[in-house]
């Protein structure tokens, strides 16, 4: 949206109707809905600024049969899309549809271990986390120190929400269900990219599931676990977490 607002495709019809004549040739769109309803939807986008254009997450929940996919999480997700069908109000609620369940720092039991051969960075990170109101039982050395993204690993599903919790604190870091450990408390191995905590207002208000006051720019965005037109995508933190992080290399 910013490419487009500032390169002037909005204010230029031919450039604009070429664009959308190549569009609907890539795309699957109902019967009736020709270039010149495009157009049409174009022009009104013309008033718009950036930060009143919002971009959404659909509401998901982990796959539980396979760690690297994702399901709609139900009944959210038809609220969202019956709610665009029909052109109402998207529901919000004071929990985000979607936002993980989480706790309070002090409820989280977590063993801190240095998994990229840095002296001392597993005391650190227990030490900023302690600061922040976590419970660290354990500091020590990972298996291996070849780390390069920071993991979480938890004994059982009962063990999320305290995974959850740690994660927020964290920012990028890769969430892995190991049964061998002792369920109630969680692992973090600290890896390479570890480049310190989220700041504490991010992870509050991440985790948290509040919402703006209705009406706000921000308030869909922050609701769905997306972003607004205006947002600098080169430095959300966000759009770099998950196992597939290009800051890390990986």
């Amino acid at each position: 949206m910013q490419q487009v607002k500032t390169g002037g495709l909005l204010t230029d019809y031919p450039k604009m109707y070429s664009v959308l004549t190549d569009a609907a040739k890539a795309l699957t769109t109902d019967q009736g809905l020709a270039v010149s309803d495009m157009l049409s939807l174009g022009e009104d986008l013309r008033g718009l600024s950036e930060s009143s254009i919002q971009f959404v997450t659909v509401p998901n929940v982990a796959d539980p049969t396979d760690n690297d996919r994702v399901l709609w999480q139900q009944p959210q997700a038809n609220e969202l899309f019956h709610a665009i069908a029909h052109d109402t109000s998207l529901p919000t609620g004071t929990t985000a549809p979607g936002t993980p369940a989480t706790t309070s720092p002090g409820s989280v039991q977590v063993e801190v271990l240095n998994g990229n051969g840095q002296q001392g960075a597993a005391s650190q990170v227990a030490g900023e986390l302690t600061g922040r109101g976590f419970k660290v039982v354990k500091k020590g050395n990972a298996s291996n120190d070849n780390y390069t993204s920071s993991v979480i690993e938890y004994a059982t599903s009962s063990d999320m929400t305290e995974v959850n919790t740690l994660k927020a604190a964290i920012g990028s870091a890769q969430v892995q269900e190991v049964p061998s450990l002792t369920p109630g408390t969680v692992a973090l191995i600290v890896g390479s990219s570890f480049n310190g905590l989220v700041k504490a207002s991010t992870a509050n208000s991440s985790s948290s599931g509040s919402n703006s006051p209705s009406g706000a720019a921000d308030n869909l965005s922050q609701a769905y676990g997306g972003i607004t037109g205006d947002a600098n995508i080169c430095k959300d933190q966000n759009a770099f977490t998950g196992p597939d992080n290009p800051s890390a290399g990986t």
